[in-house]
């Protein structure tokens, strides 16, 4: 796991090769901590860590033996929401109470509010969140509401939704044709009109936005590169450099939210 200015430079690794596989990094909102999965691939299970940008070896907060798969913060910092994944039964959202002296989790969602896939979700304040719902290649993006359940929001076809800062606009990824890269569009949670994020298309998936709403960083899907592109677009999307890492051809996999 690793951090990087957009500009490419401070490039800086954050964790040493551990027992497991280390992803879904997710910043805290105080920026000085870093939450992420660790998966182990001898045991078969899953854990949740906290890493302090100070050092020190990652804090565990939750671990078990279901799949679970992208832990975020609240904007307030204090809950942290995952997708427990079973081959039994429907992925659950579920949320942790960071200070809470029971640390169990429990779950958001009900059954009665449909069936969920272990994709991606994003928090839009500390009452709302964003997330795929549906097998491939029905996937809808849905807003869902403490006490009101969800509403759609986008779809067929949609996924990795991302949140702004301001919780009025989701970007997600939409690919309607398997055949042809994923496009970056917008809905606003005003109108609830979706449309493409610009024209010629934003290529990518798995966008995240940066502070302030004025920035979205993506991966580029057929390079696998670290992009970032101006919101509202006014440009073509520019590559975040990293460096050594590419030199060594790595693949990004879950650009986290910025800080």
């Amino acid at each position: 796991m690793y951090s990087v200015c957009p500009d490419g430079t401070t490039l800086q690794r954050l964790l040493p090769d551990g027992e497991g596989f280390d992803t879904s990094p997710s910043w805290h909102p105080d920026g000085e901590r870093v939450l992420f999965l660790r998966r182990h691939q001898s045991a078969g299970e899953s854990e949740v860590l906290i890493q302090r940008l100070a050092g020190g070896a990652p804090t565990s907060l939750h671990q078990e033996s279901s799949r679970l798969n992208l832990p975020l913060y609240s904007p307030d910092g204090e809950w942290i929401a995952f997708m427990r994944y079973s081959t039994s039964s429907p992925t659950k959202l579920m949320v942790i109470e960071v200070n809470a002296q029971d640390s169990s989790p429990t779950r958001l969602t009900t059954s009665a509010d449909g069936v969920g896939d272990e994709g991606a979700f994003s928090w839009v304040d500390d009452e709302r969140v964003v997330m795929r719902f549906g097998p491939e290649p029905a996937r809808h993006v849905r807003l869902f509401r403490r006490g009101h359940g969800f509403t759609d929001l986008a779809g067929p076809h949609a996924f990795t939704p991302a949140a702004s800062p301001h919780h009025e606009t989701i970007v997600f990824a939409y690919q309607p044709d398997s055949s042809q890269p994923s496009e970056l569009w917008q809905v606003n949670l005003t109108d609830g009109q979706p449309a493409a994020l610009a024209d010629p298309p934003v290529v990518g998936y798995v966008p995240c936005w940066g502070p302030g709403g004025s920035r979205i960083a993506f991966v580029e899907q057929e390079t696998d590169k670290l992009m970032i592109v101006d919101y509202p677009v006014t440009g073509p999307p520019r590559e975040v450099p990293l460096g050594v890492l590419n030199s060594e051809g790595t693949v990004v996999l879950s650009p986290g939210c910025w800080r």
